[in-house]
């Protein structure tokens, strides 16, 4: 009796460790540090008045630079805001074959102080199957499952 069984490894284009915006001098520092990054070509940034609203692309490509092995830490800088207002924003990253991941969002309402709003982003992949003796089959099903964390801190 022989068994044989296979199974697929499946890598996310990008493990992200974090996504942060601090709002300084009546401006948003976002910025974001990458575990590993696999195929990827660019991230960009967008931006919406409303959590669940349109999401406007506001930054130019932000070419990656990181790797499979290492990742990098990024920032951008948004200088169009307006005082006591709230942002939201969402960072997608881009493959090389164009496919898409996005993280966020996360909002700030910009104020006279200073102020850092962490999404610490993390992703459970559940893989299951069916097993059939005497066959190279597997039957599988994989259900990503994301979690983010919130931590607003006035500094």
């Amino acid at each position: 009796m022989c068994l044989a069984v296979f199974v697929e490894i499946v890598y996310a284009a990008v493990t992200l460790v974090d996504f942060t915006a601090q709002t300084i001098d009546l401006k948003v520092i976002l910025k974001w540090e990458t575990a590993s990054e696999t195929n990827m070509q660019y991230f960009v940034i967008l931006r919406s008045n409303q959590e669940n609203g349109e999401y406007t692309q506001i930054s130019d490509f932000i070419y990656t630079q990181g790797s499979t092995e290492r990742g990098l830490l990024y920032q951008y800088v948004d200088t169009d805001v307006i005082i006591n207002r709230t942002y939201y924003y969402k960072l997608e990253a881009v493959e090389y074959d164009y496919k898409t991941q996005s993280f966020g969002p996360v909002s700030i309402t910009v104020l006279s102080k200073t102020y850092t709003n962490t999404v610490t982003p993390s992703e459970t992949m559940t893989v299951t199957g069916t097993l059939t003796p005497n066959t190279s089959t597997m039957t599988k099903t994989i259900t990503p499952s994301p979690t983010i964390n919130r931590t607003n801190t006035p500094t």
